[in-house]
């Protein structure tokens, strides 16, 4: 073709560049087809910066990056259920949204954090779900207190995973929002872990806040309490708690049968629990007990009744009692009050650890009293041995002098600082030794003391620096204590067994001599 012929038919030319662009845009319009026909219609937008997921009745169908990275730092995997279950522990309420969708063709759901909700938008037969967190924005937040709210966060939900017994959240509409560890365990023990939400492992829940059986074939006890939006279940083995009603019933079985009152006020001065004891004791009305009064009404009433000492001790007590509650401070208050009618009362109060105090009071009458008879008869036997004339010492098993009369300090001078408490029979013996002439004796009494088996008294003579002559004896007494006896008597010659009477050796010898 000419150049005046191209010139002077300029659809000549044109033809070809036509054709070209037809071309251009029939690839760019089948590329483009080819593309929608891949992602499918309505697919997340490859600028979306947000966590964006689309799915259908079957499958997850595809996400943004944001998303993806949700999925894996969530744990769900690529699953419409697993996807389904994150969302909700982020984002209550999903699966009754899904729901009500296809009415409503789109919804918006906040979570707990007022930064984070989620859009769902129905686009035919599929869903378009977008967590939205541009509020995040606007929410100013000190990067100390957001730090301490993270650990915190990770915290509780350590706790909750770490908890033995199921334990599950449910929303308004009555579906599980949340479950932990130990409900996961037991649902795949039933195999009832197909698809989130799980299914309800325990067929019938209690219908209001409290523990109530529920009639499974684990025969749990299910307690309920109101949540924000919903319930919050805890199920706890029934054989449990079988168990744990027994060891009360024991406790409480034990509680009643104490002889010392007791009484248990709580952390505010009111009184909990006590026990029959405490009402017998004080003369307290069981029904005024039972009203739960406070520490001081119930003091006051004991003064009422003359269960409580005079004025100064009874005051002393009460004060630190309050200060104890005060302060919080476990001090320990014990006093010993001497009542009406020969009563006689050890009391107490002690600090709980939770800020409880437990009052005790106990009956020591008969204590007290036999206390003070064996005194009575200390006193008349150690006043009947400083009577005799004779030094008289008690040494104990161990060789401890324990008892000595006046006699015995005038002659051997051993009272005051090296008085009965402190004194062995080695010292003892030392000191005898000192203050006489030299003689056997003096072992022979230690090895006596000091004697483990049978033992057969004896006694003999000795003669003291002074030129007088005593009689030394000894004799066993209960306990295996040895009793140690001084008299001034004519010089004895040693026998063993029991101690002849004066003159009876001399009888003897003449006899067998005749």
């Amino acid at each position: 073709m000419s150049l005046t012929t191209f010139i002077a038919t300029p659809e000549a030319w044109l033809a070809p560049v036509v054709l070209n662009a037809a071309l251009s845009a029939m690839a760019g319009i089948g590329a483009a087809a080819w593309l929608a026909r891949r992602a499918g219609p309505g697919a997340p937008p490859a600028h979306e910066t947000r966590a964006a997921f689309l799915l259908d009745g079957r499958g997850l169908l595809d996400a943004t990056p944001a998303g993806r990275a949700m999925l894996d730092e969530q744990g769900a995997g690529w699953s419409r259920d697993g996807l389904l279950g994150a969302l909700e522990r982020m984002v209550p309420g999903v699966g009754a949204a899904l729901d009500d969708l296809p009415e409503r063709r789109s919804a918006r759901l906040a979570g707990p954090d007022v930064a984070l909700a989620l859009d769902l938008r129905a686009e035919g037969e599929r869903v378009r779900l977008v967590l939205d967190d541009s509020e995040a924005a606007a929410v100013a937040l000190d990067g100390g207190a957001h730090a301490a709210m993270t650990c915190e966060l990770a915290q509780l939900r350590d706790l909750a995973q770490a908890i033995p017994h199921p334990v599950w959240r449910t929303g308004a509409d009555g579906r599980i929002a949340w479950v932990n560890r130990a409900y996961l365990d037991q649902a795949g023990r039933e195999d009832r872990v197909q698809s989130w939400p799980p299914r309800p492992i325990f067929d019938e829940l209690p219908d209001r806040d409290g523990p109530a059986e529920a009639r499974d074939g684990s025969a749990w006890t299910v307690a309920r309490r109101a949540a924000a939006d919903g319930h919050v279940f805890t199920a706890i083995p029934a054989a449990a708690q079988a168990e744990l009603r027994s060891f009360r019933r024991t406790v409480s079985q034990v509680f009643a049968t104490l002889s010392v009152g007791l009484a248990i006020f709580d952390r505010h001065g009111t009184l909990a629990t006590f026990n029959p004891a405490l009402a017998e004791m004080t003369g307290v009305p069981f029904t005024d007990l039972s009203a739960r009064p406070t520490l001081a009404t119930v003091l006051d009433a004991m003064r009422m009744r003359g269960a409580a000492p005079d004025a100064a001790a009874f005051e002393t007590f009460r004060n630190g009692l309050d200060e104890m509650m005060k302060t919080g401070t476990d001090r320990g208050v014990s006093d010993l009050w001497h009542l009406p009618g020969g009563r006689t009362w050890r009391v107490g109060g002690r600090l709980q650890p939770d800020g409880a105090l437990a009052l005790m009071l106990e009956n020591v009458s008969t204590e007290i009293d036999t206390t003070r008879r064996f005194r009575a008869q200390i006193d008349t036997t150690r006043a009947v041995l400083d009577r005799i004339s004779d030094a008289i010492a008690v040494f104990d098993r161990a060789g401890v002098l324990i008892l000595a009369n006046e006699a015995y300090d005038a002659q051997w001078r051993l009272s005051g600082t090296d008085g009965p408490t402190h004194l062995t029979i080695r010292d003892a013996s030392r000191a005898w030794s000192d203050a006489c002439l030299p003689a056997p004796v003096w072992p022979d009494i230690e090895s006596f003391v000091a004697q483990t088996g049978p033992r057969d008294g004896w006694s003999d003579s000795i003669h003291l620096r002074d030129g007088r002559v005593m009689t030394v004896s000894v004799a066993t007494l209960p306990n295996r204590a040895s009793l140690v006896r001084f008299a001034q008597a004519p010089a004895l010659r040693r026998s063993v067994g029991p101690a002849l009477p004066m003159g009876a050796a001399e009888r003897i010898e003449d006899r067998l001599k005749a």
